[in-house]
């Protein structure tokens, strides 16, 4: 069966609203960077293959430039003008945009819309919903998933969305160095979770080039005299640092 989406006028104004903040931004696929490779063995060095990783490109606009860019949209219709810039915690010194829509008039699509048409105006790549709970991340994948069609259509590529699993490192490596719309999906817990959070855990952990051994990890288990979870959130913050300049102070902090 194949599903057939309706284009509501205000999921469009929606979407706008949020993209024409940054009108006069420059058209940039962003700069390459080198991935780090985390921790590895003297033989894994020795036959390691330099991977290249995409990035956003750095907002361009003075932070006077989306402040006019705010007003304007908030002026085009009736809303109250913001005096300032807000920020947060999360990313200080980044604006920090609050987009809000009534239930059930489609907020997910309309964010991935977002992402399909920021990429398409400014070639932004890569982005990350972080949602409240697992059933809620869940029901976003399924969106991607059934959506993913229909955007192909419109847009003529489609997003490439995963959810964020600590057993699965190498699709971080795939979101960072793959091109097009990239999106991981993880929920708020995955970064406060800390030792006792992984008891039972499987902890895929690539040793050598050879040899892919599973851990059992539980709390009093330790590599190299570290958490095992804070090992695979320090190889995450190493991958996801580069490619998400806003994200850094959330992933440091």
């Amino acid at each position: 069966m194949k599903l057939q989406f309706t284009k509501h006028r205000y999921q469009t104004d929606a979407v706008e609203a949020v993209v024409d903040v940054f009108a006069g931004q420059p058209r940039d696929p962003g700069p390459q960077y080198t991935i780090d490779p985390g921790r590895q063995s003297a033989k894994q060095m020795e036959s390691a293959v330099t991977l290249t990783g995409l990035r956003n490109a750095e907002i361009a606009l003075s932070d006077t430039g989306i402040l006019e860019g705010i007003q304007r949209v908030q002026r085009a219709r009736n809303l109250p003008l913001s005096s300032s810039l807000a920020t947060s915690a999360a990313a200080p010194g980044r604006p920090n945009l609050d987009v809000e829509m009534e239930t059930g008039t489609g907020k997910t699509y309309v964010y991935i819309k977002t992402m399909m048409e920021m990429h398409r105006r400014y070639g932004w790549t890569k982005f990350i919903v972080v949602v409240p709970s697992v059933a809620i991340r869940e029901g976003v994948k399924k969106t991607f998933d059934i959506t993913a069609q229909h955007f192909q259509q419109e847009y003529g590529t489609r997003p490439q969305a995963f959810v964020y699993d600590s057993s699965r490192l190498h699709e971080i490596e795939a979101y960072s160095s793959n091109s097009g719309v990239q999106v991981m999906i993880i929920n708020i817990q995955a970064f406060a979770a800390r030792g006792a959070d992984i008891v039972g855990h499987s902890i895929r952990q690539f040793l050598d080039g050879d040899i892919d051994r599973t851990l059992e990890a539980d709390h009093d288990d330790r590599a190299g005299g570290r958490d095992l979870r804070l090992d695979i959130f320090l190889q995450l913050q190493h991958q996801l640092r580069p490619c998400c300049p806003a994200l850094r102070q959330f992933l440091c902090s």
